[in-house]
């Protein structure tokens, strides 16, 4: 009995301190509900953010409108003709109206994420309004060493696309930005708006677009193949620059959806410079090049639409080098391409028979 006293005073003791800890626990999981309400509140406010952003893309472009209007035409750059039709017909289209914006992007707004745009889509002006290549590639130049690292997302196609859904005409004969929409439209515009948003991601780099058109430049126009090394040394850069990126898998997820032609036939620049050096190769009859560099792109890229051509060209090569066998290989994988012509699947039928005769 005269341990009572302490023996209350223990189990007082105790009967606290679990009192004390169920306050304690209830304390903490009431701060973790807090916690984890806050972070839910949070993650709900990120995501329905997000899902206003992803509605409207070009919420960045409408804010940067004064400049982005200066990069753009109604009608297209060259009125409308797209770029590859113009270099084969050796059109010197003159457009006084988009010249003088693009120099108006570098002298008001030269710190602009837009101004890499403007230096190549000028350096280019030289070639197709001026016929003048060799200032072209003099200009392209410039615009690699002072851009090394700009984003290249000037996709004319993609722009002219969705212009009309992102601008209105105002009763001053301007371009104006329209207000967002709370839902995107749909079919080919609104497949647009995705593939701007992808680009904008995913961005081509400036100095590797100036690569490119530099070799394809060179390429079109030096007969005498002079400064042949040059265009390939060109390519080159780009290409193992992004050998270890593998960004096709990006790019075919990207177009994946896409019903509309145009987008789908947008090629990211580290893939147009792989093709055009194969290309490269293959007319000055470099078959051991050609073979050795077609198999190491489509090791990268299978998959890519661009991989079409390829085969068709490796295939040629092989046959040039009396490789039958891999060149029967590469004629069928390039007549499993349901979107041949008919004239070129009877062609290369052809050729797949007569190779198989050699082994």
């Amino acid at each position: 009995m005269k341990n009572k006293p302490f023996t209350s005073f223990v189990i007082s003791v105790v009967i606290i301190i679990v009192k004390e800890n169920i306050m304690k626990t209830r304390r903490i999981l009431f701060v973790s509900l807090i916690i984890l309400f806050a972070c839910g509140y949070k993650m709900y406010a990120v995501a329905a953010e997000n899902q206003v952003l992803s509605r409207w893309e070009d919420k960045r472009r409408l804010e940067n409108w004064p400049i982005y209007s200066l990069l753009i035409k109604s009608g297209g750059y060259g009125n409308g003709i797209p770029e590859p039709q113009q270099w084969e017909t050796y059109g010197i289209l003159k457009d006084p109206e988009r010249e003088p914006k693009l120099r108006e992007v570098l002298e008001k707004y030269p710190n602009s994420e837009y101004a890499d745009d403007a230096a190549l889509l000028l350096a280019r002006a030289e070639l197709f309004y001026h016929g003048d290549p060799n200032a072209a590639i003099e200009k392209l130049y410039k615009v690699i060493s002072k851009y090394p690292d700009g984003d290249w997302i000037a996709e004319d196609r993609v722009w002219l696309t969705i212009i009309s859904e992102i601008t209105k005409l105002g009763k001053d004969g301007q371009l104006h930005p329209r207000e967002p929409r709370k839902k995107r439209p749909g079919g080919e515009l609104g497949e647009s708006f995705v593939y701007l948003n992808y680009l904008e991601k995913e961005p081509h780099n400036t100095a590797d677009e100036a690569k490119y058109w530099i070799a394809k430049i060179i390429l079109k126009i030096d007969l005498r193949g002079s400064r042949y090394q040059e265009a390939v040394r060109n390519l080159k850069e780009v290409v193992e620059k992004h050998r270890f990126q593998n960004r096709a898998s990006k790019d075919l997820v990207a177009a994946g959806t896409l019903k509309c032609a145009l987008l789908k036939l947008l090629v990211r620049t580290e893939h147009k410079c792989h093709l055009l050096l194969i290309k490269a190769y293959f007319d000055k009859e470099d078959y051991v090049n050609v073979t050795t560099t077609a198999e190491d792109f489509l090791s990268i890229n299978n998959g890519h639409p661009t991989c079409q051509d390829v085969h068709r060209l490796a295939g040629e090569a092989y046959e040039s080098l009396e490789k039958w066998r891999e060149a029967a290989l590469h004629y069928n994988k390039y007549l499993s391409y349901p979107e041949l012509a008919h004239k070129t699947r009877v062609k290369y039928e052809q050729k797949l028979k007569e190779v198989k005769t050699r082994y």
